[in-house]
């Protein structure tokens, strides 16, 4: 094994993680799309978002959850309205999302980690006005 000294100061000031963004919308761009299962097994998109604005905060990013199940295809079907998507009877192309910009309500929500408690963003106020 070798040694490996990294020059970078003292560690002890330096933040665990990123800061939660402050509440409020944000508009992004979708940067990205993954069909995943969720913790109960149903199947999912898991979107990533980029912050374009407000200009203080390009470069940070979020994700959001949109399970396919009936009774959560609300949450599809605004995704898609949000980022200009069309459907039809035989169901949506959702790739077509991928590079759209929207406007999401990010809120945060407060949770006990076994660091202690957090505060992470949620990005899944899809705004279709």
């Amino acid at each position: 094994m070798c040694a490996l000294r990294l020059n970078v100061g003292n560690l002890n000031n330096v933040e665990d993680g990123f800061a939660p963004l402050p509440e409020g919308v944000y508009k992004c761009q979708v940067a990205e799309l993954k069909l995943k299962q969720s913790s109960k097994g149903n199947e999912m998109v898991n979107v990533k978002f980029n912050v374009i604005e407000p200009t203080q905060y390009i470069g940070r990013n979020g994700f959001a959850n949109i399970v396919l199940v009936p009774d959560a295809l609300w949450k599809l079907k605004q995704f898609c309205r949000a980022c200009g998507v069309e459907w039809d009877d035989a169901g949506v192309d959702i790739e077509q999302a991928v590079g759209t910009e929207l406007s999401i309500k990010v809120t945060q929500r407060s949770y006990d980690s076994d660091k202690g408690p957090r505060v992470v963003n949620d990005f899944d106020g899809f705004v279709t006005d």
